[in-house]
């Protein structure tokens, strides 16, 4: 159980505070999917608190997920009729 524990939480030190065996240098960051820009995510940070982050596609960066927010505005605003 606490070989589990160790894996998730890293190692348990004598001031009964976890820490963290991966220093954020060694974990490579996340690339936008549309235009290859690194983003400001690492590989293992959860896509549930991520900014940008398309399911079935992939982590966008800013500037693109920006773009897109804009144009999807633009058309709901152009086509408003239809909705």
């Amino acid at each position: 159980m606490s070989s589990i524990i160790n894996k998730f939480y890293g190692t348990y030190s004598e001031k009964n505070v976890y820490t963290n065996n991966n220093s954020s240098k060694d974990i490579p960051k996340d690339c936008c999917v549309l235009c290859d820009e690194e983003t400001n995510y690492n590989k293992n940070d959860s896509v549930q608190k991520r900014v940008g982050y398309v399911e079935g596609c992939g982590q966008l960066c800013n500037k693109c997920d920006l773009k897109l927010e804009c144009s999807y505005r633009e058309r709901l605003q152009r086509y408003s009729f239809l909705y």
